[in-house]
């Protein structure tokens, strides 16, 4: 193989290494590179054996508030690593442009994020007891009363 042959395919295997890597490396792009978003609908839900059971309220946020809570999204401490357990009290989705990006619920039990929408079966650990974190469930804690 000729070296510039080689160079590309390193950069298409590196470029595709936290898609194939599972639940330990979920893609940037739905944690810290999440595009601007102009909705995002909160929900409150009560957990199933493991995962979301059902849907308790829903609150829709738009404009500048969407891109608010996005940023909070982006900002957290994600971790690579993350727990099997998933209890989650909080789900959220964020839209561009009338396009669902990113369907997910949170657990602040085991600190764990699982994607629902798209399909990545993968879950994504994050700090959940940091400032950040700690401040993400303060605003659904608002919200959700």
């Amino acid at each position: 193989m000729k070296a510039g042959a080689i160079s590309l395919l390193t950069t298409l295997v590196l470029a595709m290494a936290p898609i194939s890597a599972g639940a330990k490396n979920v893609s940037l792009r739905y944690t810290r590179r999440l595009p601007r978003v102009d909705k995002v609908e909160l929900q409150k839900v009560r957990p199933a054996e493991i995962g979301v059971g059902s849907i308790e309220s829903v609150n829709i946020v738009e404009g500048k508030q969407a891109e608010v809570i996005a940023t909070l999204w982006r900002t957290q401490n994600f971790r690579s690593r993350s727990a099997e357990c998933h209890q989650p009290a909080y789900a959220v989705k964020f839209y561009a442009h009338g396009k669902l990006l990113i369907y997910a619920s949170l657990c602040w039990d085991c600190d764990n994020i699982d994607f629902i929408e798209p399909t990545l079966n993968a879950s994504q650990g994050f700090n959940g007891s940091s400032r950040k974190g700690q401040a993400l469930l303060a605003l659904l804690r608002r919200t959700f009363p």
